[in-house]
Formats: C-alpha cells, structure tokens, sequence
C-alpha cells in the first residue's frame, strides 16, 4: 500500500465511524421523495428574502476568520499566518407565473495580516433569463463577468510572488423542448479569459500577460428521455474551441479542438439512493503538429445515499481535461494539457433542528505529462454549522491538505476557521 492509500484509509474510517449510530434515527414525517437533510425546509431557520412587488431579494454577508499553518504551502520553507475571508452576495429573481429573470453580484476579500501581498479580492456579477415560448419551450440566457486570481499554491499554476489576476467574461444561450417524455436541449457558450502579466523572484515573467489569454467557445446537444418521475437516461455531444489570443513569438500556440461525446442517467431510488451518471470519450487535438493529442474516458459520477432524514452522504467520481498555466516556450517543457480524476464524500447529520455537522475527503490524481509525472492531492475536512434563527448563523470547521507527488516533495498544511453568517 503506497503513502497516499495509507493516509486516505483511517481518514475514510473514521467518517464511516462516525455514522453508524445515525442509520438508526430520523424522522419518518419529514421524509418525502428528493428531499434530505441537505435540502429539506426548515421554516423557523430559513431566511425569507425581501419581496419588492414581483422580485424577491436575497443577500449573505459571511466572515472567516482562520489559522493557516504554511501560507505558501511549502515543503520546506512554512511560514503561518491568521486569515480573514469576508464574502458579500446579493441577488434578485422574478416571482412570475410565466418566464423569469433574475442577476447577482458578489465580492470576496480575503486578507492575511502578516504577509498583505498575498492578500486579493474577487469580483463577479451576472444576469440571467429565461423566456417561455410555450408550455413545453423555453429559451435560456445569462451572461456575467467577474475578476478572479489563481493562487501561487494552485497546483495548476507556474511559480510566482503573488496571486495571479485574470478575468472572465462569460455568456450562454440555449433552447429546450419537451414532447411527451422527451426533452431537447441544445446549448452555446463563449467565455473570454484574460491574465495580468506576474513576477517571480521579483522577475516579471516573459510574456506572462499574453500567453494564458484565450477564448473558449462551442454547443452541447442532449436529448432526454423520462423512465418516469426522478428517473431519466440521456445522450448528447458537446464540441468547444480554445483559442489562444495573444501568442507571444518563441512560445508555442495551445490553441485545440476538442469533442466530447457521452451518455448518462439521473436515477432517484425511492429517495434513499440517487445517481447522476455520465460517461463517454473526449478528444482534444492540438493545433501545433509538436503537441501530441489528448484523448481518453471522461465523465462524472454523483451519489446520494440519504438513510434517514438525518443522514444524508454524497460521493462523486469525475475525469476531465485540464489545462495548466505555462511559461516556456518549448515543446520539451510542455505540460499543459492532462487528465485530471476528482473524487470526494462527505457526510452531513443533523445533531440537533438547527445544528448540522459534516466530515468528508476530497482530492485528486493528476495525470501529467512530461517530466512533472504524476500527483496526488487529499483535503479530509470537519465542520459544524448552527443556525441561531432565520437571518444568524455560525459555525467552524477544520481544512488539512496534502500533496503527494511522484516527483517532488510533499507538502501539507492544517487549516482552522470559525465563520459567522448573517443571510435575508
């Protein structure tokens, strides 16, 4: 058994153990197809929004206040410090019988207090829209921007001093239509990212504002079929373009083509278990002859096991292409494009109406190419979550993130935070 299947097991033991005792609980009139601890009502606790005429206005104001034992997450160079993360996010959506619209914006400042150069602020805002053309037709819209940064510590970032910005500019449209128990859907996006030029070693890299720049583009068509309620099976293909903008000379254009064909279910058994399921093969071919071509199995998979109206636990599996940011310009050194394989659970119990814990595992398995090899990266968490009434709420949890490369060293970090949320 190798170092990360060591690690993972009594992490996955203790969350196991931890539940039994709830399997034997719950509240048989609280139980109802589709709905779990996680979704279910809770009219003293819920916050109610502001009605203005036709509109319903919600908002969250939430504040983290954390530890985090090694900032850069370093193997060998630690260095800690205490964190605050305050998130504001408002939003507005019609009460209409017939079609709808609604936007959001939101701002996420999160500030060290010792090491304020790694400190950043995310924006992001969006509309979104729906037109009913008839009972069984509807057209789909939304478009948003935001400003976001990669972290120096993302495992898909190239070194530098400070958290990378870029932005994003997003829009979609679709259509769908349902004849009897079938459902079409055909969907398009295009999504435009933009990075700020950074500095490594007080270095500007070389052409670091140009070379992440790129465009994406494409449409997914799906046709549905409804086995009955809460059970549907599904096909569809989806193409995208990426597009590199911006190529500075001497580096090599990742400009690809890539089509991805699949099929999948959504299959609720009686409310205890439900899985959302899609797998298929995608293929992504690069423009430049020099970069060999990905292609492999893709897909998801998604698992809710609810045993009691208290207990509810989700697993999910997902394969996918990633991209990486680079910054050479040479075939030999390329390491952009790689499949990459998430999974996680996560249990959450309900102690008390208004007090709610949860313990879970996440991570992932990067398959990289050239000499990088590969990695694997584990976050287990625990949290706990009390609502004081309908608009309060606070609450804690505990973050340890482990890497462990094929190639390289093995950093760690613990992470604890106590978070207090006031919602309308």
């Amino acid at each position: 058994m190798n170092a990360g299947a060591r690690r993972l097991v009594p992490a996955v033991l203790l969350l196991l153990a931890g539940t039994v005792e709830a399997f034997a609980q719950g509240r048989p009139e609280d139980e109802q197809r589709g709905v779990t601890v996680l979704n279910r009502e809770r009219p003293e606790y819920d916050p109610l929004g502001i009605r203005v005429g036709a509109f319903t206005i919600r908002g969250t104001a939430q504040l983290d206040q954390a530890y985090n034992d090694n900032v850069f997450y370093s193997s060998t160079n630690k260095q800690s410090d205490s964190v605050s993360l305050m998130t504001a996010r408002g939003s507005i959506a019609s009460n209409w019988s017939r079609h709808g619209i609604g936007g959001y914006a939101s701002v996420q400042r999160l500030q060290y207090w010792q090491l304020t150069d790694q400190s950043y602020t995310n924006y992001e805002a969006g509309l979104n829209g729906r037109y009913d053309l008839t009972p069984d037709t509807e057209l789909t819209g939304e478009a948003s921007s935001a400003v976001y940064h990669v972290l120096r510590t993302d495992p898909d970032s190239q070194p530098s001093d400070e958290p990378i910005e870029y932005s994003v500019q997003s829009f979609g449209a679709g259509v769908a239509q349902s004849l009897s128990r079938y459902r079409l859907g055909l969907r398009g996006f295009y999504r435009v990212y933009d990075y700020d030029a950074y500095s490594f070693d007080g270095v500007q890299v070389r052409g670091s504002g140009q070379f992440n720049d790129y465009e994406i583009y494409g449409a997914t068509a799906t046709v549905g079929y409804a086995l009955g309620p809460f059970r549907t099976v599904f096909a569809g293909l989806r193409v995208f373009r990426l597009r590199y903008t911006d190529v500075p000379t001497g580096f090599l254009d990742l400009s690809s083509n890539a089509v991805y064909g699949f099929v999948g279910f959504n299959y609720d058994f009686d409310g205890v278990w439900r899985y959302e399921f899609d797998v298929g093969y995608i293929n992504q071919v690069y423009d430049e002859d020099s970069i060999q071509s990905l292609s492999g199995p893709s897909g998801s998979l998604r698992v809710t096991w609810a045993p009691t109206s208290l207990l509810a636990i989700r697993a999910n599996l997902a394969r996918s292409i990633r991209q990486q940011l680079v910054q050479t310009g040479t075939a030999a050194d390329f390491e952009n494009g790689f499949f990459s394989n998430e999974f996680g659970v996560n249990a959450t119990y309900e102690l008390y109406r208004n007090v709610l814990v949860n313990a879970g595992i996440s991570g992932r398995y990067d398959e990289y190419r050239g000499t990088r090899g590969s990695s694997w990266y584990l976050a287990p968490t625990v949290g706990v979550n009390v609502l004081l009434d309908r608009n309060f709420r606070v609450g804690a949890y505990y973050l340890r993130q482990d890497t462990l490369n094929e190639n390289g060293g093995d950093p760690s970090r613990n992470v604890i935070a106590f978070r207090l949320t006031a919602e309308l």
